[in-house]
């Protein structure tokens, strides 16, 4: 039978893995939306790019 603290430091060590493991997932996303945004800036960048090029003809719709 265990005793209260080898449960007390088993139960603190999976509530300690637990918030590493929330901590690194935040991150994470933190930086999926900020790579993603850079890529949808780069993208929106290429493509006027292109279009100053006259490949692409943006034209006003009515």
């Amino acid at each position: 039978m265990r005793s209260n603290s080898e449960w007390r430091s088993q139960n603190s060590l999976s509530i300690s893995l637990f918030f590493v493991a929330v901590k690194s997932d935040i991150v994470y996303s933190c930086f999926w939306v900020l790579s993603l945004g850079v890529g949808v800036d780069f993208g929106a960048l290429l493509y006027f790019a292109i279009a100053d090029l006259g490949a692409i003809e943006i034209s006003p719709t009515d």
